[in-house]
């Protein structure tokens, strides 16, 4: 088959963030299945999607913070559409009959939207407004495709639908026990994501502002890391902002620990489950835990167990179950069952 993936950017400016890493998850299963893939941006722009915005574009994002919907330009020769951006779902479902579109939510827009109106009080209204819109749309949109799959557990449950729903979270290679050693005291996390998606961003200043001086009490290093990490701003000693990171492993294997302080946005959180597949504790919000399956939420530790006097109990892991749900093969059968 022909296949089209739609998302933000082209397949040469994908990054290591969770979005882009989720796109390389679709193109290695679908190109490994031996279909012809392509992927379709929405953006023509790079600097829409990294932050460098116009005057315009800035003075709408405080009025109405996220788009309604995204025109795409498609041809309409493709044998299926696989398209991962909310604001594209209509456009699509304009140019391709239901049998050969699957929609990929990696997070439900009505939830990004009311993430920014916690940030401001002159963005409240708009974001409000654009929250119950979407939370319309959503429920309209489901029926479209031949498929919804979500990458947030609560997400999926959330639209109570009548349409093919499926969880399927994005996956990591590193599946099995670590030769990691369990630590007996916490004194260096790491928070590690793309800082041009405003949700992550806000989530690290609320952090900061809430726990840094119980972190500084406790003598606890805050390593920050990740996609324009490094335009973030200036912050305390014990907070040391390292950029873009290019090596995974050393950057996990250089922490006691990982804090995913997330209260914006939905989905799931791709930080949080390669931080468990490397052996790391994880602190998360009730936010995070909810993009997994309720019997996977026991391995989020709530962030106040932090300044705990011991560290975490160590819990142990089903790696069976763990590979049921975030193994690469999995990804790829979940996938390979709606295509025919």
């Amino acid at each position: 088959m022909k296949i089209a993936v739609v998302y933000w950017l082209s397949e040469s400016e994908l990054a290591v963030d969770g979005g882009s890493l989720r796109i390389k998850y679709w193109l290695e299963v679908l190109r490994g299945l031996g279909h012809e893939v392509e992927v379709v941006p929405i953006l023509t722009k790079t600097n829409e999607y990294s932050g460098n915005k116009s005057l315009l574009h800035q003075v709408k994002s405080k009025i109405l913070p996220i788009p309604f919907q995204r025109r795409v330009e498609i041809r309409s020769g493709f044998d299926l559409v696989v398209v991962t951006v909310p604001a594209a779902f209509n456009s699509v479902s304009r140019i391709f009959p239901k049998e050969k579109i699957i929609f990929d939510w990696m997070d439900l827009w009505s939830d990004y939207s009311l993430s920014f109106a916690k940030s401001s009080v002159l963005i409240f209204p708009g974001s409000v407004f654009q929250f119950i819109y979407w939370r319309w749309l959503e429920r309209k949109y489901i029926n479209l495709p031949k498929v919804n799959f979500f990458a947030g557990y609560s997400d999926m449950k959330s639209t109570k639908g009548a349409a093919k729903c499926v969880w399927l979270p994005s996956p990591v290679q590193k599946i099995g026990p670590p030769d990691r050693l369990s630590r007996l005291e916490i004194k260096v996390i790491g928070f590690l994501g793309n800082f041009h998606h405003k949700p992550n961003l806000l989530s690290l200043l609320w952090f900061v502002k809430k726990y840094n001086h119980r972190l500084e009490k406790r003598s606890i290093k805050l390593y920050v890391a990740g996609v324009a990490s490094e335009n973030i701003g200036e912050f305390p000693a014990n907070i040391r902002v390292l950029g873009k990171v290019e090596d995974l492993t050393k950057f996990y294997s250089a922490l006691d620990a990982v804090v995913v302080p997330v209260i914006y946005g939905g989905g799931i959180k791709v930080k949080a489950i390669e931080a468990l597949a490397e052996g790391l504790p994880v602190f998360g919000t009730e936010q995070v835990s909810r993009g997994f399956s309720p019997e996977l939420r026991k391995y989020i530790n709530p962030i106040e167990g932090l300044f705990t006097n011991t560290a975490p109990e160590p819990i142990t892991i089903n790696w069976l179950d763990f590979e049921a749900h975030f193994s690469p093969r999995v990804f790829e059968e979940t996938i390979k069952e709606f295509l025919e």
